[in-house]
């Protein structure tokens, strides 16, 4: 059982381990309205996971949150009690 919030370091490692085990969860319908609309691929998402920042969570919608960005993407998800999984709650381009 996680201790959630976790420190954005903690997520950050827990993160690039579900991305690579699969245990991601895209949230549809929502996150697919969301990636068509402004034209973002799951390879995009994982690999801002994969490869993003991680800020300390805020707590939305009855759940802890991180945001996961790099120069391109910012990705919101939040981790199951368990650890197990990654929910991929929405996410958007970074005006550059």
């Amino acid at each position: 059982m996680l201790e959630q919030p976790l420190r954005a370091s903690e997520a950050e490692q827990l993160i690039r381990s579900l991305t690579e085990s699969g245990d991601v969860y895209f949230r549809n319908p929502y996150v697919a309205r969301r990636q068509a609309e402004r034209k973002i691929e799951n390879i995009d998402i994982i690999n801002a996971l994969q490869r993003g920042k991680v800020r300390e969570a805020e707590f939305e919608n009855g759940e802890w949150r991180h945001q996961v960005w790099t120069a391109r993407f910012t990705v919101v998800v939040s981790l199951e009690d368990d650890g197990t999984m990654l929910n991929v709650c929405t996410c958007w381009r970074n005006q550059s």
